[in-house]
């Protein structure tokens, strides 16, 4: 098996932007929260369902929830909203997976031409990897169907597909 040879890759300044852009909207929220209170500060627009009825939205709840989480006090934060703290961590983990998307994905090891090599990822966004172009075969009974990307090169594999095209789920 022959691979091509290996590259160092480095994602994209842009691939950063998202979220850059995600985690700067956060912490001006937060520093947002952290100035002016939600109840009593006139500074937020007033909530149509509190207005008519004197009940707390889930809404105001996530917003008073946030004030007291921006203030280190989780009690007072679940006393507003129950849910807010685990939608918070989780939004935080999903922001950090992107985050970490965005750098670069990781691999554990590469195979190339010398066999395999274990690198670790380098926290910097580089990593050793393989990039270019492939060249695959595989060997399966008559009856596997086989997808995949890329281009068919083959006239009989392109009339078969065309003769099954309008099978639908036949397959």
């Amino acid at each position: 098996m022959t691979s091509p040879t290996p590259a160092v890759s480095r994602p994209g300044r842009s691939a950063l932007l998202g979220p850059l852009a995600v985690g700067a909207a956060a912490v001006s929220g937060a520093a947002v929260l952290a100035r002016h209170d939600p109840v009593g500060s006139g500074w937020y627009p007033q909530c149509p369902l509190h207005a008519t009825t004197g009940w707390w939205c889930p809404g105001c709840g996530a917003t008073r929830g946030m004030r007291h989480l921006v203030q280190g006090d989780v009690v007072a934060a679940v006393a507003a909203n129950a849910l807010l703290p685990l939608v918070v961590v989780g939004a935080a983990l999903g922001w950090l997976a992107w985050w970490r998307a965005a750098r670069g994905f990781p691999k554990p090891a590469v195979f190339d031409r010398k066999g395999w090599h274990a690198m670790p990822y380098l926290t910097q966004g580089e990593f050793y990897s393989e990039f270019g172009s492939f060249d695959v075969s595989i060997t399966l009974p008559s009856n596997y169907v086989v997808g995949a990307t890329g281009e068919l090169r083959d006239v009989t594999e392109v009339a078969w597909l065309d003769s099954i095209a309008g099978s639908g789920d036949a397959m």
